[in-house]
């Protein structure tokens, strides 16, 4: 073989495998993709410091605590134990809530009746420049066998109707139900995403 068909060879080779990296490093996931970090992008606002709120190991997030007025004042969660079998047991309060004191308070979350056994996997709104104006949360079906939600809307709710609407995302179709909150806050809630993970 002549050194000219091995050099080609050779730089072929070199060739894709360059190709190869730079396809692979340009598939990569967003940091916000949630099959890797597990959140959902922030809705809201720029301000305030950071916070997690999370449901104990084991539990799903079914619902919210909230005080609202203007905008979202505070937020907390409520969570579901997941049994062994994947039927879901009682809604409770986890944690504190995060954000002022101001508002009034309320809670909202996922009926848990006949066919709607649901959890949270989808969240929408956004902010009119001063933090959160409007956020709401849809429940999915939940499927106590793999653990996992479907694309059936079993109910819907909202901490703040408003007129803004700039995002909405959703947990992995068929994977990962919401299990916290994160985002940021001082005496209001500044911004708040889901967190999503296997339970």
């Amino acid at each position: 073989m002549s050194y000219r068909v091995v050099r080609r060879a050779m730089l072929l080779g070199s060739a894709l495998l360059l190709g190869s990296v730079l396809l692979t490093r340009g598939s990569a996931p967003a940091q916000n993709n949630p099959a890797v970090d597990g959140k959902l992008p922030l809705i809201g606002s720029a301000g305030g410091n950071s916070f997690t709120r999370m449901c104990p190991s084991g539990h799903v997030l079914t619902g919210l605590r909230y005080r609202r007025g203007a905008v979202i004042d505070g937020l907390g969660i409520k969570c579901t134990p997941v049994y062994s079998s994947g039927n879901l047991g009682a809604e409770v309060s986890v944690g504190t809530m995060v954000g002022g004191n101001g508002g009034t308070p309320g809670s909202d979350g996922c009926k848990q009746q006949g066919v709607n056994i649901s959890v949270i996997a989808s969240q929408h709104g956004g902010s009119a420049g001063f933090g959160i104006a409007d956020l709401g949360f849809l429940c999915k079906e939940w499927f106590p066998a793999s653990r996992s939600w479907g694309v059936a809307n079993r109910w819907a709710f909202k901490v703040r109707s408003g007129t803004v609407f700039t995002s909405n995302a959703d947990c992995p179709l068929g994977e990962w139900p919401a299990i916290g909150i994160y985002g940021r806050h001082g005496s209001i809630v500044d911004a708040v995403g889901l967190v999503c993970g296997p339970v």
